[in-house]
């Protein structure tokens, strides 16, 4: 009987220090998200038509490579892309469905996301300057650099196709970010964002 006890009471920790574990993220060394809510008021803010949705796939794969890189002590937006792509299938061309999604990520260091990046050193980064992305101002949080991304994708590439298509083409936008610490202790913001263009 008092080993049944015992053995119950064994048990019950061992579940217990599982438990503790799982709940607290199992001491990765990874953190943050996006607030969806803030980016949505960001983008109707500008201006913007454009909309995001949630991507468990996408967020799922963007806290594993954090995983990995916080693992690893560096951070790479170039590992992160390749990472990401892999584990999203990018790019992707259904023709069945008539769709096409690719994406990208990227990793900033959040003490120069805290400073502020001036809207040149977006435009530089990104690759485009928009009168919408000039709205956003000094981009200063995770959420103003993921609303930068939606906007240069649906700024470029998704008004051109959906012009060309004569307003056939639609575009869903999904975002992602964690951050996490290299060897050194500096933190970082790694960045990924999708868009599925569909055509109907």
């Amino acid at each position: 009987m008092k080993c049944k006890k015992l053995l119950a009471l064994v048990m019950a920790a061992v579940l217990w220090v599982i438990m503790l574990t799982a709940c607290g993220g199992g001491g990765s060394g990874v953190s943050g998200s996006l607030s969806t809510s803030e980016i949505t008021a960001l983008l109707k803010e500008v201006d913007s038509e454009a909309s995001i949705d949630p991507s468990p796939k996408l967020n799922d794969a963007v806290t594993v490579a954090a995983k990995e890189m916080v693992a690893s002590g560096s951070f790479s937006g170039t590992k992160a892309n390749s990472m990401i792509a892999k584990t999203m299938g990018w790019p992707e061309l259904d023709l069945l469905s008539l769709k096409a999604r690719t994406g990208l990520a990227c990793v900033i260091e959040e003490e120069r996301l805290e400073r502020g990046i001036g809207i040149n050193e977006i435009a530089s980064l990104l690759g485009i300057r928009t009168d919408k992305i000039s709205k956003l101002g000094t981009v200063d949080s995770p959420e103003k650099f993921a609303v930068a991304v939606v906007l240069a994708a649906d700024e470029s590439v998704g008004k051109l196709l959906s012009k060309l298509s004569g307003g056939n083409i639609t575009f869903d936008y999904n975002v992602s970010a964690r951050k996490g610490k290299d060897a050194n202790g500096d933190t970082y913001w790694l960045f990924a964002g999708q868009a599925t263009a569909y055509l109907f």
